[in-house]
């Protein structure tokens, strides 16, 4: 084992370099291998280190001398907080790669009404709910109880933390808090046992002062026995002295080690706390985001489902936030319940992350116009851009990109498969865009089969109902 000092502590690259003792060289090493606490390692601390091929595979503090007084760590503060959330960390880490770049939906906002549309829309028609939809309702259930135990166990104070989960594993410590209470209960029993004596004391030495038979036998037989129990008095006086000094060492050896490892523990519990929280609420994001576009994925092929949108007058997409605006129309806002109320609030956040994008390629202002009009009925928070000059639509596209996207068969010498095909080239073409191309009349179904496989759908020109589900069901 090699000794040095640290001379250099780089917390953004996670490495530190030591500076040996006997001949100054200098090493590097990873925070990787440190084994202490990251935050003893500090510059000018004294440390032992094992080299092996010129690389430093181990380092840590070098032990000082050691104090009769203080009390031994049994475990430091980072694996303590990693055993007590070892579960949590299990869970996430299988999840890892699932999170990574995933679209999100506020689970904690959506989870009452994403179930209420799960229901209700199984309900309209069984043959919605597969087994992916089960599995993920089965999987954001079981997080969502494994988030709220995680939250159970964090709702305290973190000196409480601090005392359950360190303290708690410091074999040592616990050793001298048990001593404590030993000490604290032969003090109760001997001043006990003091109180007794001294009352029977006194009576004695009342009766003794009182003999006039000085010199006898029987005198000097309770001159023994009073100066026992004097004896016996004055050891409890000594014994009890010595357990109050024993038990002010000990709680000052008590408190002095709570103080010497609070702070480190606190920096460590709570951003591992933060973090695991925001982990939680991120995976369960993605299950939400998951559940509800596979559950309108479904429904919106289903034709009971249509049948109701269609009968009740429903306008909007297919999704939680149109059905969510259904569902509250018949609201009173004047006498809203605290749940009603949240649920006004969520409508306005989905509608604020639903915020879709559609452009309008068309020949003429009039056609463009007519056609506007009736998307607008669709959805009032799509966003409609319209151009009459493909070319020019097609730079826009560079900076303003489309979920969706109408245009004519052909316009001028450009078709609408050359604009699809020059779009879909373009660097900051978005993926799975929905085009709608407008005909005099629908084209074979091998081409209309052709057409879906591509994200094609053709529209005759005068059927306003076609266009309409069909702006429907890409939203």
């Amino acid at each position: 084992m090699l000794y040095g000092k640290i001379i250099n502590v780089n917390a953004q690259t996670q490495t530190a370099q030591v500076e040996q003792d006997l001949n100054k060289r200098v090493f590097e090493f990873s925070f990787d291998i440190w084994g202490d606490e990251v935050s003893d390692l500090k510059k000018g601390e004294e440390v032992e280190f094992l080299v092996e091929s010129k690389v430093v595979v181990k380092a840590h503090l070098k032990p000082k001398p050691v104090d009769p007084d203080q009390i031994p760590v049994t475990k430091p503060s980072r694996v303590c907080i990693e055993e007590f959330f070892a579960r949590e960390n299990e869970i996430l880490s299988k999840y890892k790669d699932y999170v990574s770049g995933h679209l999100t939906l506020d689970f904690l906002r959506m989870r009452r009404f994403l179930l209420t549309a799960y229901n209700d829309l199984c309900a309209m028609d069984s043959n919605i709910e597969n087994e992916v939809l089960k599995k993920l309702k089965y999987e954001i259930a079981y997080l969502s109880k494994e988030f709220e135990a995680y939250h159970k166990k964090t709702q305290y104070t973190v000196m409480y933390a601090f005392e359950t989960i360190f303290l708690v594993r410091q074999v040592e410590f616990n050793k001298t808090a048990r001593h404590i209470e030993e000490i604290q209960s032969s003090l109760a029993n001997a001043q006990a046992q003091t109180n007794v004596l001294s009352a029977s004391l006194q009576d004695a030495e009342k009766q003794f002062a009182r003999r006039e038979d000085k010199g006898s036998r029987e005198y000097l037989e309770a001159e023994k026995e009073l100066k026992g129990m004097r004896k016996r008095y004055v050891d409890l006086l000594n014994f009890i002295g010595n357990q109050k000094d024993a038990l002010v060492n000990e709680n000052a050896r008590l408190k002095r080690f709570k103080e010497e490892h609070f702070e480190a523990f606190s920096s460590v519990y709570t951003p591992m706390t933060d973090e695991i929280k925001k982990r939680f609420i991120t995976l369960l994001d993605t299950k939400a985001y998951d559940f509800d576009s596979t559950l309108w994925s479904r429904a919106k092929y289903s034709q009971n489902v249509k049948n109701f949108f269609r009968n009740s007058r429903i306008e909007g997409s297919f999704s939680s936030k149109t059905f969510l605006r259904y569902f509250l129309r018949g609201l009173d806002k004047s006498k809203l319940s605290n749940r009603s109320k949240e649920l006004f609030d969520l409508l306005k956040y989905l509608e604020n992350i639903n915020r879709k994008n559609l452009l309008i390629v068309r020949a003429t202002a009039v056609n463009v116009s007519k056609y506007k009009q009736v998307i607008e009925k669709i959805d009032s928070s799509l966003s409609i851009t319209t151009d009459s000059d493909p070319l020019n639509a097609l730079k826009s596209l560079r900076a303003n990109p489309q979920d969706i996207i109408v245009i004519d068969e052909k316009i001028g010498n450009v078709s609408a498969f050359g604009f699809i095909k020059t779009y879909k080239e373009m660097p900051e073409a978005k993926p799975n865009v929905v085009f709608l191309v407008v005909v005099p009349q629908l084209p074979p179904a091998e081409i209309v089969s052709k057409g879906k496989q591509m994200n094609v759908e053709f529209i005759p020109e005068q059927n306003m109902d076609m266009l309409y589900d069909a702006v429907r069901m890409a939203l």
